[in-house]
């Protein structure tokens, strides 16, 4: 359901070179705005994503839908934003973690 979202990027050394073995992690709120760790209609890992780069890899490609405003109604740090008479509401946005053997 949801606005397709088609991403596609590289992974490369400082000097422009593929990155074999780099992992992708990615993940996004939903259409409602609601990570899965926080939403328990949501199957275990819904909207994650991890992408292995093979040797010589070019690019990697995924397929999602488009996340909408991210909102946790449970975490921490909303509690205080509500102290304080804030919303913690953040834009739409996609996470990214990568890593690979011999970076940091």
């Amino acid at each position: 359901p949801g606005t397709p979202m088609y991403l596609h990027g590289r992974v490369v050394d400082v000097y422009g070179k593929p990155v074999a073995g780099a992992v992708v992690d990615l993940w996004h709120a939903n259409t409602k705005g609601t990570y899965s760790y926080f939403d328990s209609s949501q199957s275990e890992f819904n909207l994650r994503r991890r992408i292995v780069m093979m040797p010589m890899a070019a690019t990697a490609r995924a397929v999602s839908c488009r996340p909408a405003m991210a909102a946790h109604p449970m975490a921490p740090p909303q509690e205080v934003l509500n102290l304080l008479g804030r919303h913690g509401n953040r834009p739409a946005h996609i996470h990214f973690f990568i890593s690979a053997p011999g970076y940091r």
